[in-house]
Formats: structure tokens, sequence, C-alpha cells
């Protein structure tokens, strides 16, 4: 199977025309890439964590404090780095107050119920109910979830 001399030169003028054709090209613009941000925690340490708070959560009884915490989000292993960490320290700060009989109102842990906002997404179900929306699009006619970053805790 040799070529021909005829298609050995169609080849090099097809070859030159695409090498030419790419010079004409534009270069592509290269960019810096940003490395990421640090993180707080690394995977061992995050695990940790993790552990202690499930500890905390079935031992203390404190599945309300974790359900408040995680307020907007999905699962606690889901929490930025910084919320987990807070979290802990409240979950360590409710063990303390559990063991010297301090109730969690005078050390702050409970956060009070918007109830204005529980009341809107609640009739906001119930409209979504009776217009006949599908529950898919329920989520769209809740308020925004509240944002507890700047909280002091």
């Amino acid at each position: 199977m040799s070529l021909t001399q005829e298609e050995i030169n169609e080849l090099s003028q097809l070859l030159d025309a695409r090498a030419i054709g790419n010079r004409s090209r534009p270069r592509p613009k290269l960019r810096l890439i940003v490395p990421p941000t640090p993180k707080l925690l690394d995977s061992i340490a995050r695990d940790a964590h993790l552990k202690r708070v499930a500890f905390l959560e079935r031992r203390y009884g404190l599945h309300w404090l974790v359900e408040q915490q995680c307020f907007g989000v999905a699962s606690v292993t889901l929490l930025e780095d910084c919320d987990l960490i807070r979290l802990l320290t409240m979950m360590e700060r409710a063990r303390e107050c559990i063991a010297e009989g301090v109730s969690f109102e005078d050390a702050d842990l409970v956060r009070p119920l918007d109830s204005a906002a529980e009341f809107r997404d609640r009739n906001a179900e119930h409209e979504a109910d009776r217009a006949g929306i599908a529950a898919s699009k329920i989520t769209a006619l809740r308020p925004n979830p509240r944002d507890w970053s700047q909280s002091p805790f």
C-alpha cells in the first residue's frame, strides 16, 4: 500500500493549507488560574468535628441545636468550615450547660423564631396546594433562608 507521487503532493498541499490556516487564527488568551482559598479544616479535622457533633447530638439530645444551626442547609455535612466549628463550640457549651444545670435560654443558645417568616412559608405552601402547583415549584415561593453567618455564636 504505497502512495503515488500525486497523492503525496495532494496530502502535502492539504497539510500546508492547514498549517497556514492555523497561523492566521488568533492565539488563545492565557489567564491566571486563582488557587482555591485555604480551608480552615483539612479532611481529617473535619471528620473529627463531624464525629464529635454526632456524638454530642446522640448523647445529650442536642438534635434541636443541630437543626437550628443547619437552617437552610440540607445536612450537617454540607456546612462550611466556620459554621461547623461554630456548631461544635455551641454544642460543647450546651453540654456544659447540661452538666452545670444552666438553661439553654440563659446561655443564649436558643434563637427566637421569626413567626412572621414561618407564617409566610406556611401560607406560600397553602397557596401552592390550592393553585395545584407542583412540589418543585413550591420552593420558588418560599422566602430565602435566613443568613446566620453574621451570628456572634
